[in-house]
């Protein structure tokens, strides 16, 4: 059995930050959001996973963009809790810290980092 550990992370994000949150970029982006990408990882064991993601804090100013990466960081750096949507964490790391990414859309500013979260491949219920 497999998990969605992508989505998991998307409806708790939303839930714990109050802003829209994606794991594919929208056509018509809100002012202020979340982005999850899956950008690499360990390998997929019997019962675990690592991956890798990247997220990327999107908004109107930089400095809304930097508050918001920095307190989602914060967050899944110090204070992750052991299940995402009935999904345990067995381990996680930070494996980039914060960075400025300019984006070519007019008006947007985004900052990402990226953790490794190893989880298993069940759901607690």
């Amino acid at each position: 059995m497999s998990v969605d550990m992508t989505g998991a992370m998307r409806e708790y994000l939303e839930t714990k930050f109050n802003v829209p949150t994606f794991v594919q970029l929208p056509a018509i982006r809100p002012p202020k959001f979340l982005f999850i990408d899956r950008t690499g990882g360990g390998h997929l064991r019997l019962s675990s996973d690592y991956p890798f993601f990247t997220i990327e804090a999107w908004a109107t100013t930089k400095k809304e963009a930097y508050d918001l990466v920095t307190a989602v960081r914060y967050h899944m750096v110090r204070e992750l809790p052991p299940l995402i949507g009935g999904i345990r964490i067995i381990k996680h790391a930070e494996s980039s810290p914060p960075v400025y990414t300019p984006t070519t859309a007019a008006g947007s500013f985004r900052y990402q980092f990226t953790i490794a979260i190893r989880h298993q491949l069940v759901e607690e219920k």
